[in-house]
């Protein structure tokens, strides 16, 4: 194994641009761009067999300017009329200590602009005539109580209703008495309530079939169906064409397809 020249030798690269350092991809992007690596200076050294020690950093090709080597953006262009020639400053004020043609931002707004621009500050300064009644209207009251002393401050209970129960069912209705309720909890007769409430059951929303006068009569689907008279579609074939008779045998499924009285129902 040789002895290197130099230690960093094996590290740097043998080329225009040594080791890339940071965002090598911007640093290739220079060097493709204006012909000037970054490391110009640490690469001709090393290029020297005969060179000693760690190179210096360079600060790159001095005699290039900078402009060229950078990303002309929009901040960096500044408008012309921002700069004042030599002959403006006769016509400058004594007053104003600067140096001819420096940087100097200059309005750029007409005289048309400039009148358009004073009438809006003079209408922003006037208040709308709601907003001034409301500023020069009617003072407000200072307040000097704590809010300790107003908890026990009276107030006004005119038509206040205090501790009055209102109750409703589920439903929205008034409460009323449930006579099915006192029947199956034995608390009461079942006819003895019937006869005590009254239409407090119906008004309850008790059935018709809970206020049977027998009490012995079960309450089935079919009692439903005749106190709220849906008698079609409680079973399967109990839809009838006589409401008169709502459980009624029917004999249209038995007539011949060629009856003109037979109603075909399609399923």
């Amino acid at each position: 194994m040789t002895e290197e020249t130099h230690p960093y030798l094996s590290y740097n690269k043998q080329e225009d641009v040594p080791t890339l350092i940071g965002n090598w991809v911007e640093e290739r992007h220079l060097k493709d761009l204006t012909g000037v690596a970054r490391n110009i200076g640490s690469t001709t050294i090393l290029r020297d067999p005969n060179a000693t020690g760690s190179p210096n950093r360079s600060l790159g090709n001095t005699l290039q300017a900078t402009h060229p080597r950078v990303v002309e953006h929009v901040q960096a262009q500044t408008h012309p009329a921002n700069w004042q020639s030599t002959i403006q400053t006769a016509y400058r004020p004594p007053g104003e200590q600067r140096l001819a043609g420096q940087y100097l931002d200059v309005s750029k707004m007409g005289p048309r602009e400039r009148m358009l621009h004073e009438q809006l500050l003079r209408e922003a300064q006037d208040l709308p005539p709601e907003l001034q009644a409301t500023i020069t209207g009617a003072p407000i009251p200072q307040t000097t109580e704590s809010v300790y002393g107003a908890d026990f401050k009276p107030h006004d209970l005119t038509g206040v209703q205090l501790g009055a129960t209102v109750m409703k069912d589920p439903d929205g209705r008034p409460a009323q008495r449930d006579a099915t309720f006192l029947a199956e909890t034995n608390m009461l007769a079942k006819q003895a309530a019937d006869r005590l409430l009254g239409d407090k059951a119906k008004q309850a929303g008790a059935r018709d079939t809970t206020l049977l006068p027998n009490p012995d009569i079960p309450v089935t689907v079919y009692t439903e169906a005749v106190a709220n008279r849906t008698y079609g579609g409680v079973f399967p074939g109990t839809t009838t064409l006589n409401t008169a008779s709502p459980f009624g045998k029917s004999t249209n499924f038995t007539k011949p397809i060629s009856d003109y009285s037979k109603i075909v129902v399609d399923e």
